[in-house]
């Protein structure tokens, strides 16, 4: 069972700051090279070489405290810097929102 199963799906973060972290996310994703779904219902997304991987791991920080039900995966690998998001199967369609552009 993944972890964040038994964690409510809800956002803490004050509705004030929602349009910002949006947009956060938005240039983030910009820097988008491929976004993949995984057979575990992961989306992963690798990036090009001109993000760095601490301004990654700032935002993916700062999300994890509001919606603490994402399940994050930072890698730096031989297919370069990528990330996974996963959530429990009633946040699906929130990560395919956010992160699969097929969507």
């Amino acid at each position: 069972m993944m972890r964040s199963e038994s964690i409510p799906v809800a956002c803490t973060l004050d509705a004030e700051a929602m349009p910002e972290r949006v947009k956060e996310w938005d240039r983030v994703l910009t820097h988008s090279c491929s976004r993949e779904r995984l057979a575990s219902g992961a989306v992963r997304v690798e990036f090009t070489p001109d993000i760095r991987a601490a301004d990654l791991a700032a935002l993916v920080e700062s999300e994890q405290q509001c919606c603490a039900f994402f399940e994050f995966v930072i890698t730096i690998d031989a297919r370069g810097l990528g990330l996974e998001v996963t959530a429990p199967d009633d946040a699906a369609a929130l990560v395919s929102a956010m992160f699969d552009p097929k969507a």
